[in-house]
């Protein structure tokens, strides 16, 4: 026969020094029919796997729920799909809906940035021609980067700024700058 001291742990009931009392000292804990604190029921239905209810319209019982949240408040944020009346009180709550009730209707609407397409060589060299034919073509003009974008409709003000501001594309347009004035150079030669 095993101690008395260890005889409450073995019928259930953990001795006196072991229960935890909830709050300020001094309050006894409300034990259970085990002598110890109650845990939690967790509450699962027939039809879900847990206590939260899911977008089909039922409850965690299978019940059904209302379209709109049961929580008392305003629901701001209404479903955008074509013949869903759901209401939402928050913006990630109509997300969640939308990602498990209208997947394929989400996923069509999301943006997805395209990928950043890189200069080639040859457009490089025409940026830089067009350039120095703007700069060379007696006064420049003011938003140089403005005016190359009407030249390049498919890169962005953004793109075309960027690739201005690399050294080797300043080299590049220096180099057709000393060009272009050899060749007016011996222009202006070969005509006197």
């Amino acid at each position: 026969m095993p101690s008395s001291r260890f005889l409450p742990l073995i019928l259930g009931s953990p001795p006196s020094s072991y229960r935890r009392r909830p709050g300020k000292e001094g309050i006894p804990a409300q034990l259970g029919p085990w002598g110890c604190q109650p845990l939690r029921p967790v509450l699962v239905g027939p039809n879900t796997r847990s206590n939260q209810a899911s977008d089909n319209g039922e409850g965690p019982f299978g019940q059904p729920t209302p379209a709109t949240s049961p929580i008392p408040g305003p629901a701001k944020f209404r479903c955008k799909f074509p013949g869903c009346d759901r209401t939402f009180r928050s913006n990630r709550g109509r997300g969640v809906h939308n990602q498990r009730v209208h997947k394929d209707w989400y996923d069509a609407q999301i943006q997805v940035p395209a990928e950043q397409t890189r200069w080639t060589t040859e457009e490089v060299g025409l940026l830089a021609r067009i350039e120095v034919e703007l700069v060379s073509g007696g006064q420049p003009p003011r938003f140089i980067d403005q005016e190359l974008l009407g030249f390049f409709a498919h890169r962005s003000l953004e793109a075309i700024k960027g690739r201005r501001k690399r050294q080797d594309y300043r080299d590049l347009v220096e180099t057709l700058l000393q060009q272009n004035e050899s060749e007016a150079e011996s222009d202006s030669v070969v005509n006197c």
